[in-house]
């Protein structure tokens, strides 16, 4: 095995960087006559979804071009990454993760028929051997892959559910499907969900070669010969991807490529050879004897070989295989007599609870008594209607009229971005809300006073509730939240023209608060109350009211809010429980007035959000204590000149840091790196640039 002279050749449509990858480029092997490429993205594709008029792309496609260059850092605001972001409906009965994610942007400007998928081309047309994709940010939300066949058609690589991954950096291959054409073009399909609303990736990487290969073993795929080859299994926390140890990514196929003839055939060689050699005289007479093509080979390979089995004489030493061959034979017609049947109703049901809803739905049409069981409301107690506001009310009538008879025993709501009838949801509380802990409604236009009525009135088990966005609820609809029976430990209310007075109200009726969101952008329209005498003292009540009434609070969210005040950041230090702090706000509060907030609360903080803030020595030594800070981020704020040094404190005592993000706060990216190379625990990111702060986790 050997790497081509003509390397040059193949680094012409890459950026200059990319010679820093040694195994870029396309290596041969001599003896088999069969070469394997690796290429990263074309620049410069010319793909017509890759135009920046998509709203789905952030970034134009160039970003997604050429070698890693942030990998394995992780983060929503690198620098020059390709972000996708989606707005598709999702409807399923799959439990969701613990934030919500809302976006703001109106939908007029949206386009409806919004895709959720990238078309990437490489240089080179290839069998695929795999697909290599470095997520930076929200893995797990590529659901398929699709390869363009020479006559524009689309075939299926693979596909899968979306996967609740840990959230860091992650290089993904998944198990490709056999694939009997040479192709550069593939599709990348994302979920379709707003929630965790956009996927990052980084670089993509197409392995294939010159020619079809299949493992010498029947019945063996390409992917379980890798796996083989390689000795490993999948996760289980990662079940689709081959390369979880992304540093020892191709491992299996370096091994493989130098020992092509020890476990593949080449299909492309002379077919008598191939024939006679791994399938036997008879099998090479047998496709004499038929018209079909050798590239067709993996199905009629199938045919033929199960002919060899039956007809072909055995010799004497396959006489011992030959009898473990009908043993296993005859125990699987004794297996064969055996159905679903034979389970409890009980166990089934408990089968059935670890499907996805249209599997759920498929099961549902195999027979009567399956049908039965799929209609026990206790395989729905988690529902999502997300993004249905562009639906047809026909269709959201349907959807309600379906799940009302299904969710006796529902427990969690998620309605995201969407619009509803309003005596429809009454129905459907009444029916299915009497067991409901958590209900998400956040950017609802359906939501006013009379649903807050029925949800309190109904919904007395409630531990979360999201309105985030919902402008049409009055006073008087907040107020009704007081008739909850005090369980409440999860409240957004961002964007929403609340009082301090109802809000101290609810705090006190639900003293186990454990989180309140109150976040504001300066996009969002500005209320009344704004601009009254009340909104100089509001943060300031509901702060005061926060420590006195919910000492459990763990998460406070107060991104762009207005009129806070340097008074209202010290009482919150009277919060001594907060794990998670948001302080992102749009104008200047004197460093000195987070001292307390960073004392008292230096045993629990674990992320903290800061911006437009000047840091000195003395408050970074103060930050320096928290022991169990997890996650930095700051934004625009100034950095005295001689605390450039006393950054290290933060890096040394800090021992639990993660990740450390400065957006616009003038510093070098020598710097940043230098910290990479001393603190390679820590994710280092610095840029001038911010696209999308990221929220509270």
């Amino acid at each position: 095995m050997e790497m081509i002279d003509d390397r040059n050749e193949i680094l012409n449509c890459y950026p200059s960087h990319c010679t820093e990858y040694p195994y870029l480029g396309r290596f041969v092997a001599r003896k088999d006559d069969i070469t394997f490429r690796y290429q990263f993205v074309k620049k410069f594709c010319g793909l017509d979804n890759c135009a920046d008029n998509n709203p789905n792309i952030y970034k134009y496609v160039d970003y997604i071009s050429g070698i890693p260059k942030h990998f394995p850092n992780y983060g929503a605001d690198l620098p020059q990454t390709f972000v996708m972001k989606n707005y598709g409906v999702d409807i399923s009965i799959s439990p969701w993760r613990e934030e919500a994610e809302v976006d703001y942007t109106p939908r007029d400007i949206r386009n409806k028929n919004i895709s959720n998928y990238i078309d990437i081309a490489f240089d080179t047309c290839a069998y695929p051997v795999r697909i290599s994709i470095y997520e930076i940010y929200n893995p797990g939300n590529v659901i398929k892959i699709w390869a363009q066949k020479p006559s524009g058609q689309w075939d299926l690589l693979w596909k899968g559910s979306p996967q609740i991954v840990p959230q860091t950096s992650r290089l993904f291959s998944p198990p490709l499907r056999k694939c009997n054409f040479k192709t550069r073009t593939f599709r990348l399909e994302f979920k379709n969900t707003i929630m965790n609303y956009e996927t990052a990736i980084d670089a993509v990487m197409f392995i294939g070669t010159s020619k079809k290969i299949y493992s010498k073993n029947f019945g063996e795929s390409l992917t379980d010969l890798l796996k083989r080859i390689n000795c490993t299994a999948l996760h289980q926390e990662d079940v689709y991807n081959l390369t979880p140890d992304y540093k020892n990514a191709h491992s299996d196929i370096c091994t493989l490529r130098m020992n092509v003839s020890e476990y593949c055939i080449i299909y492309e060689r002379n077919i008598k050879e191939v024939s006679r050699k791994c399938y036997g005289e008879k099998c090479y007479h047998d496709y004499k004897r038929t018209k079909v093509s050798w590239k067709d080979i993996p199905d009629y390979v199938s045919r033929i070989l199960s002919s060899k089995h039956h007809n072909q004489k055995l010799s004497k030493n396959d006489l011992g295989s030959s009898k473990r061959t009908k043993l296993s034979s005859d125990e699987s017609r004794k297996l064969s007599h055996y159905s679903l049947s034979i389970f409890p109703d009980e166990i089934l049901l408990k089968i059935l609870m670890n499907l996805d809803l249209m599997t759920l739905y498929s099961m549902s049409c195999v027979n009567k008594r399956l049908n039965k069981i799929a209609q026990d409301s206790r395989l729905c107690t988690c529902l999502n209607v997300r993004n249905t506001r562009d639906m047809p009310i026909i269709y959201i009538n349907n959807i309600f009229n379906y799940f009302i008879p299904k969710c006796k025993y529902l427990e969690r709501v998620d309605f995201t971005h969407s619009d509803f009838s309003i005596s429809l949801f009454e129905k459907f509380l009444k029916n299915c809300g009497k067991h409901l802990t958590h209900l998400r409604l956040g950017q609802c236009r359906s939501v006013n006073d009379h649903v807050l009525l029925k949800i309190s009135t109904i919904c007395k088990k409630l531990k979360e509730l999201d309105l985030r966005g919902c402008r049409d609820i009055t006073e008087e609809g907040f107020s009704y939240l007081e008739n909850l029976d005090g369980r409440l430990e999860h409240l957004s209310l961002g964007v929403t023209c609340i009082t301090y007075q109802t809000l101290c109200k609810i705090l006190q009726k639900n003293q186990g608060m454990r989180e309140l969101n109150l976040e504001r952008f300066e996009r969002d329209l500005t209320f009344s109350f704004e601009f009254s005498e009340e909104a100089l003292v509001y943060y300031e009540r509901v702060a005061l009211e926060l420590r006195n009434s919910c000492r459990d609070l763990e998460k406070i969210n107060l991104a762009g809010v207005f009129h806070i005040t340097p008074q209202s950041i010290k009482i919150l230090g009277g919060c001594k429980n907060l794990r998670k702090v948001n302080l992102r706000i749009p104008y200047n509060i004197d460093e000195y007035n987070y001292c307390r907030l960073f004392s008292s609360c230096r045993e629990s903080l674990e992320e903290v959000h800061l911006s437009r803030m000047r840091f000195t020595d003395y408050v970074l030594r103060l930050l320096a204590q928290c022991k169990n800070l997890k996650q930095l981020y700051l934004y625009r704020c100034n950095i005295a000149y001689n605390s450039f040094l006393t950054y290290s404190i933060i890096f040394e005592q800090c021992l639990e840091l993660q990740k450390f993000h400065l957006v616009c706060c003038n510093i070098s990216r020598c710097l940043a790196k230098q910290w990479e190379k001393q603190y390679p625990h820590v994710s280092v990111l610095v840029t001038e640039t911010p696209r999308i702060l990221p929220r509270l986790n």
